[in-house]
């Protein structure tokens, strides 16, 4: 009778900041291997009631199910964070996402006030999938 070791997963994260009209993404280009997860976590400081944040995949994806986007909505302060990001008006955290095929995707990054609609920004960043 032989053992199973299930084999960890590892979970890469990328901060998505929106600051001055833009958003940056952390890091720009993220590179992660194939059966790892991926979360995206969100934030900002603009006086905005609530956020709507988007991240794309226009042109394939390489997640379970071919899964193109998703979003994600974040309030402006929550007493619910942990104290050392109280100072943070916006915060929020994707799904984990499993990467299952190979490649690199660029993917865009949209956010816009919840209540207008309004896109504030969007930005084009890489997640390069290998073996």
């Amino acid at each position: 009778m032989g053992i199973f070791r299930r084999q960890t997963q590892r979970v890469s994260i990328i901060t998505v900041v929106y600051e001055n009209g833009r958003i940056r993404t952390e890091p720009e280009t993220a590179i992660i291997k194939t059966g790892d997860g991926v979360e995206w976590q969100f934030q900002s400081q603009v006086d905005i009631s609530k956020i709507r944040w988007t991240v794309y995949f226009d042109h394939g994806s390489p997640f379970r199910d071919s899964k193109h986007f998703f979003s994600a909505n974040t309030s402006k302060f929550n007493r619910e964070l942990p104290e050392r990001l109280r100072r943070i008006e916006h915060y929020g955290t994707s799904e984990t996402e499993i990467a299952v095929e190979e490649g690199d995707y660029k993917y865009g990054v949209r956010n816009a006030d919840a209540s207008s609609k309004e896109v504030l920004a969007d930005d084009d960043p890489v997640l390069i999938v290998v073996k």
